[in-house]
Formats: C-alpha cells, sequence, structure tokens
C-alpha cells in the first residue's frame, strides 16, 4: 500500500497506524514470554517500565485510531458530496502524529518519578502496568484521568460515529422507498389512462354491423373473364 499511491487514500492511512500500533503491542510480548520463562521481571526495573510505557503507546494509539477511523466513516456516509467534510492526507498525517503524541504523554507519565504513579509487575508477574490496586490519592487521579482519555472519549466518538451512520442509512432508505412509491404509482396511473384512451379510441373506430350490410348489399360482383370465353380458355368447342 505505501509503494502504491492509489491506494494512499486517508482511510487507508489510518489502517496503516493502526497496523502499526498493533504491531508494537504484539512486538513487547518478547518481554512477557521471557519474564514467563523466569517466573518474574527478569529485565528488572528498566524491562518492566518498557513493558509499560509500550503497551500503554500501542494500546491507546489503537483505541485512538479506531476512533478517527469510525469519524471518517461517518463524514463519508453522511456528507459524501462535500469535499470539505473530508479528512485530506494532511488532516490525516497530524491525526496521525497526535495521537501518538497523545498516547505517549499519557504512558510516559509513570516514569516521571511521581511518588505513587509507576509501573508495577501484575498478575502472575509477567507483565507490567499501572499502580492501579494502590490507594494513593495521586494514583487514583491518574488512572481516573488516563480512564476518561484513553477509554471514554474514544469509546463516546465510537458511539456517537456509528449510531450516526445507522441514522443516516436508515433515513436514506426510507427515502428512497417513498420515491420508488411514489413513481410506482404515478407509472400506474399512466397506464391506466392509457388503457382508458385505447378502449375509447376502438370504441370510436367501431363499426356498425348494419351498416356494413347496407353497403354491400347494392354491390355487385363483377367477373374478371366473360362467360362466353370460357370454353375456349378450357380448349373445347
Amino acid at each position: 500500500m505505501y509503494s502504491d499511491m492509489r491506494r494512499r487514500t486517508p482511510s487507508n492511512l489510518f489502517i496503516l497506524n493502526l497496523a502499526l500500533s498493533d504491531f508494537c503491542m504484539v512486538g513487547i510480548l518478547v518481554v512477557y514470554v521471557h519474564n514467563a520463562f523466569h517466573d518474574g521481571p527478569a529485565a528488572g526495573k528498566f524491562g518492566c517500565d518498557l513493558y509499560g510505557f509500550v503497551s500503554g503507546v500501542a494500546g491507546t494509539t489503537s483505541i485512538m485510531t479506531m476512533s478517527a477511523i469510525s469519524l471518517d466513516r461517518y463524514l463519508v456516509i453522511s456528507f459524501p458530496l462535500d469535499p470539505f467534510k473530508r479528512f485530506s492526507h494532511r488532516q490525516v498525517l497530524v491525526i496521525i502524529i497526535a495521537t501518538w503524541i497523545y498516547s505517549s504523554i499519557f504512558s510516559s507519565i509513570p516514569l516521571l518519578g511521581i511518588v505513587g504513579i509507576n509501573y508495577t509487575p501484575e498478575g502472575y508477574l509477567t507483565s507490567c502496568s499501572f499502580d492501579y490496586l494502590s490507594h494513593a490519592t495521586r494514583t487514583r487521579i491518574y488512572i481516573f484521568s488516563f480512564f476518561i482519555a484513553a477509554w471514554l472519549l474514544p469509546l463516546n466518538i465510537i458511539f456517537f460515529s456509528y449510531v450516526s451512520i445507522v441514522v443516516t442509512v436508515s433515513r436514506q432508505e426510507r427515502q428512497n422507498y417513498t420515491s420508488q412509491g411514489n413513481v410506482g404509482s404515478s407509472s400506474f396511473k399512466n397506464f391506466k389512462h392509457q388503457s382508458v384512451k385505447r378502449k375509447k379510441s376502438v370504441e370510436v373506430t367501431r363499426v356498425d354491423p348494419g351498416v356494413l350490410e347496407r353497403m354491400t348489399r347494392g354491390r355487385t360482383v363483377t367477373p374478371l373473364m366473360p362467360a362466353a370465353t370460357l370454353p375456349h380458355c378450357l380448349g373445347t368447342d
């Protein structure tokens, strides 16, 4: 897709960005597998911070990209003839860069050394994430803010976009059904009107049988050849 200019559309750029973020999420699983074989965070604090940061950035970028894709589909379907309500290539690139910066800001806060906000091992100590089990006020504020920014906001965008798409498609279907019904009724009326006209024309051109009888009664049939010449034609004397 990158080498083909025809496929380098705004929608495909969003999909490419989504694939890149998912690839980063899969790539960081190397740390997870390494920790699983060593029954814990074998890479220490650095490995835990790396896993938490990359998974936070990749996960947030993925969900923000999906919300951008849903918004792009909403604009294309709801306003198909309005070129000003579509994302251009430059706007798409700005949105893609903004999603990575947006995700990096929230994911880098636990790396700043703020007390109570850090990445810690979770579950079977094979992965690292925010310390969501902490009761510290700072940690709760950070997790709640991150929940709104990385989950609630994109979820509302996706919900609004796809509900609007369903409403738009339903409205267009009703309009098409109404227009087809009007065309069908008008066609039936025209057909009925033409049938009545043809029936009247047949009645007008119909001739009374009595008139035909009186016209043919006074006419005599003229033979094509006189009767006296028939024996000569037949070869008899």
